[in-house]
């Protein structure tokens, strides 16, 4: 994760970790480009891929259903919000993005 977040470099703007959003608490959040995008991503763990792939798409639905997102759909200077899902199993990782803005 955090070779993830440093490939950001100086673009990435405020990076939240377990921060209060919608209706429970977001994994990781953060806006980057200037402030004009943003994303908010969610963590799971699984047992095995098939259990894996089933939960990313929990993880992106959580992240909408949850309104996890909601401060950044609001300003409308950010022009892009991306929604991650991302399921570890092992020393493996599913992932899935869905555009929300």
């Amino acid at each position: 994760m955090t070779g993830m977040l440093s490939s950001f470099g100086d673009k990435l703007g405020d990076l939240k970790v377990e921060d209060e959003a919608g209706e429970g608490y977001a994994d990781i959040k953060f806006s980057y480009d200037n402030e004009l995008s943003a994303m908010v991503i969610e963590l799971k763990v699984a047992g095995n891929v098939t259990q894996a792939n089933s939960d990313v798409n929990k993880a992106i639905k959580q992240i909408e259903v949850k309104n996890y997102a909601r401060e950044y759909l609001e300003k409308h200077e950010i022009l892009n919000v991306l929604a991650v899902g991302l399921v570890f199993y092992g020393k493996d990782c599913v992932v899935a993005v869905k555009r929300l803005k």
